[in-house]
């Protein structure tokens, strides 16, 4: 049985956790493109909370 988390599951527990630096990064091309260019990318934030089945982000200020 593997118990690692991923994706949704592993945010939440970040956030649980107090983790402060947890970005979300989108790009139309792929996951990769968003993560290795944040410039270019289509929306770079930080994941601040999760509340009622959503994540609410920082629009990418501290």
């Amino acid at each position: 049985m593997n118990s690692e988390l991923k994706g949704s599951d592993l945010t939440r527990a970040m956030l649980a956790r107090g983790e402060k630096r947890i970005w979300c990064a989108v790009c139309d091309d792929s996951d990769e493109q968003a993560m290795m260019d944040h410039c270019g990318n289509d929306f770079t934030a930080y994941i601040v909370s999760f509340c009622d089945g959503s994540f609410y982000c920082s629009a990418g200020m501290p």
